[in-house]
């Protein structure tokens, strides 16, 4: 089954199911009413203690060193947050999310971390009270993200977006829509120059919850008839105690993170979500 196909079966079946919109519009309004210079949860915030990748990325660090190694199990972790900075009709805020692969388990290397990718973002919001084919609106933003590893030399990556972000309700589950716009670098600076052929120029991410479980898939796909590229990620958290839950998540296609954004990943990792995806 191709990944567009899942994806169609998937947006199909929300149809069918109970509604907890209600909650989500109460989300949103929590958001629109979050104070100033406080900080909240942006993205997920987890710890994947096991994290199995079948195809790891050997060639890159060996350029660096033949001597470098890279296992298949590792840890990865991410934290996320925001702060609001400016309220009115529009909201303003500023927002940090960090994802690492650690190579905990690699003692031949001494535990080094493979790779880090580190993302500022700004973005103004507002929520709009407007209902799409049956989908409540409950949020849309337009921001700006840069992304980098912090690295130097063959391993370095970096790249900068725009990207408008529209966040919808309906029953069961939340859609998100996040298109993007990569800005130009000198040809002498750029590391990356054809990192949109394999991640592409959106995010589309669909999640669920009901009785205290929450499903998501996200996908990203070039849209090219040949040479076609893209990516998926399932993630699955069942209750487990308070905010935490035990968090299931496999990923497969390209970019993961920068240092493999043309490099297949195969990855099934397990360990503990502690704040919810929204």
């Amino acid at each position: 089954m191709s990944k567009f196909t899942l994806y169609i079966l998937i947006m199909y079946s929300s149809f069918t199911l109970y509604s907890y919109a209600s909650e989500l519009t109460e989300m949103s309004k929590d958001t629109d009413n979050a104070k100033l210079m406080r900080f909240y949860p942006h993205q997920s915030s987890y710890i994947l203690p096991f994290s199995y990748n079948s195809s790891p990325n050997n060639e890159v660090r060996s350029q660096i060193d033949p001597e470098l190694t890279t296992d298949s199990m590792e840890v990865k972790y991410q934290i996320s947050g925001k702060l609001k900075v400016i309220e009115g009709g529009w909201d303003v805020w500023m927002a940090y999310t960090q994802t690492a692969w650690w190579q905990l388990y690699n003692t031949a290397d001494s535990a080094p971390f493979r790779e880090t990718n580190y993302s500022p973002e700004i973005y103004g919001s507002f929520y709009p009270s407007i209902n799409i084919l049956g989908f409540d609106l409950l949020s849309t933003d337009i921001g700006f993200v840069h992304q980098s590893n912090g690295q130097s030399g063959d391993m370095s990556r970096s790249w900068n977006r725009t990207y408008l972000n529209f966040k919808l309700a309906r029953g069961n589950y939340l859609m998100e829509l996040q298109p993007w716009y990569r800005l130009a670098e000198e040809s002498e600076d750029d590391d990356n120059p054809d990192i949109s052929k394999y991640l592409g120029y959106a995010n589309y991410k669909l999640s669920y919850k009901g009785d205290g479980i929450m499903y998501s898939i996200l996908l990203r796909n070039n849209l090219r008839v040949n040479d076609n590229k893209g990516a998926v990620e399932l993630n699955v958290a069942l209750p487990l105690y308070d905010t935490a839950k035990l968090y299931i998540q496999y990923f497969n296609g390209y970019g993961e993170n920068l240092l493999d954004y043309n490099h297949v990943s195969n990855r099934l990792s397990i360990g503990i979500l502690i704040f919810n995806w929204s």
